[in-house]
């Protein structure tokens, strides 16, 4: 959603539903505050995946590994920072216990 203007809250669940739109927030990044350090950013991510509930974790854990999969190409310096968020910050999120949320 972050790449898509002409989307918002109120457009997502007219075209399709409740449940599918607060599954798109979860996972859509909000902008970063200016000043705001990467580490910090990323937590706050995942910390609004975390509150997506399972579903919105599975769905960001197939994202990273999709994001894996294509790194084939790419330079170093992005396979390197691709690497570092997986390791940092999804290795927790599978790690993480349900208790009956979705």
């Amino acid at each position: 959603m972050e790449d898509k203007s002409h989307w918002n809250r109120e457009s997502l669940a007219r075209e399709f539903n409740a449940d599918l739109t607060d599954l798109v927030f979860s996972m859509t990044k909000r902008k970063r505050k200016p000043g705001k350090d990467t580490y910090q950013y990323e937590l706050g991510v995942f910390a609004q995946v975390k509150a997506g509930g399972i579903q919105s974790v599975i769905l960001k854990m197939a994202d990273r590994l999709h994001n894996m999969l294509t790194l084939w190409g790419s330079d170093g310096k992005k396979s390197t920072k691709t690497l570092r968020c997986l390791c940092t910050y999804s290795y927790s999120l599978s790690r993480l216990e349900f208790s009956g949320k979705n």
